[in-house]
C-alpha cells in the first residue's frame, strides 16, 4: 500500500515502511504482537499536537477466543488488565473469551450492532460506519469505560477490523492523531485477516470483495460525511455525549 511517508518520530511496532524510488512508502505489518493472535499490535507512536501517543496502553487484535496460554501471559506481563470484547452475544456464546474467567484480566462485554452486518458494497459498508461512528448508546459507554482504566486496555472484536477499527480510530481521532495516519492504522487489519475470510466465506458464500478490500479512500469518505453532517468536533462530542471530562481522560490516558 503507497502512502505518504507517515510522522513517526519512532515507527510505532506492528509497521514497518519501504521506501520506493518515487519516495513514497509501503506499509507492510511485522509479525503480531501475540504470535496467536490476530491483527494484534499497539497503536501508541504517533505524533499528534499534544505530542506522541504512548505505547503499552492501548492495544487491539482479533477474537482472543484461540490464544495461546503462552500469549496470555504476555499480556499480562505487559500489564494488560482490561479486555474490551465488542463481539455479538452469538459470537460470545459460541466462543468464549479466555479472559472471562481469567483473574489478572478485567472482561467488559460491549455490543456494535451495525458492525455486526456484513456490507453489500462500499456505499452499504459506508452507511453501516456512519451507523457505528452516530451509535451513541453503544460507543459512547465503552470509551467512558476505557476512560476509567487505570492500567493498559486490549479491544478486540472477531476480526479486529470494522468494530474494533471504528473504536480505535475515536480514540486516536480524540487524541489528535491526523486523519492519514489513523487511516493508515484502520488499513493495517487489512494484512491479517486471510483466515478469518475464509472462514467467514464458508458460512457467506457471497460475501461481498468490499469486506476485505484496502481502499485507502474508504475511511476519509466515511470522516467527510461525518463532518459535513456535524462540522465540528464538538458538535460531534456534544451529540454523541461525551464530556470534557471523558475527552480529557482519553487524551490523558494515551500521553506520558
Amino acid at each position: 500500500m503507497s502512502v505518504e511517508k507517515p510522522r513517526f518520530q519512532s515507527l510505532p511496532p506492528a509497521i514497518y515502511l519501504v521506501a520506493s524510488k518515487k519516495n513514497q512508502y509501503y506499509i507492510f505489518m511485522k509479525n503480531r504482537l501475540f504470535p496467536s493472535l490476530m491483527n494484534s499490535r499497539d497503536i501508541g507512536g504517533y505524533i499528534t499536537p499534544f505530542g506522541q501517543t504512548q505505547r503499552g496502553v492501548i492495544y487491539r487484535s482479533g477474537s482472543l477466543s484461540n490464544i495461546h496460554e503462552t500469549d496470555l501471559n504476555e499480556m499480562s506481563g505487559k500489564h494488560i488488565t482490561d479486555i474490551f470484547d465488542l463481539r455479538s452475544k452469538r459470537a460470545k456464546e459460541r466462543e468464549i473469551d479466555p479472559t472471562l474467567n481469567d483473574p489478572r484480566f478485567h472482561y467488559h462485554s460491549f455490543f456494535i450492532e451495525a458492525g455486526e452486518r456484513l456490507p453489500l458494497d462500499r456505499d452499504d459498508n459506508i452507511a453501516n460506519y456512519i451507523k457505528m461512528y452516530s451509535s451513541k448508546d453503544e460507543i459512547t459507554p465503552i470509551l467512558k469505560e476505557i476512560a476509567s482504566c487505570k492500567k493498559a486496555v486490549l479491544i478486540h472484536c472477531s476480526a479486529g477490523k470494522d468494530r474494533t477499527g471504528v473504536v480505535i480510530s475515536l480514540l486516536q481521532f480524540i487524541a489528535g492523531v491526523p486523519l492519514k495516519e489513523i487511516n493508515q492504522e484502520y488499513l493495517l487489519s487489512f494484512f491479517d485477516i486471510d483466515d478469518h475470510v475464509r472462514k467467514l466465506k464458508i458460512s457467506y458464500p457471497d460475501l461481498s470483495p468490499v469486506y476485505d478490500e484496502r481502499d485507502d479512500s474508504f475511511l476519509p469518505a466515511v470522516f467527510e460525511i461525518l463532518k459535513s453532517r456535524f462540522q465540528t468536533e464538538e458538535s460531534y462530542y456534544r451529540f454523541m455525549g461525551l464530556s470534557e471530562e471523558t475527552i480529557q481522560a482519553l487524551r490523558r490516558k494515551q500521553f506520558k
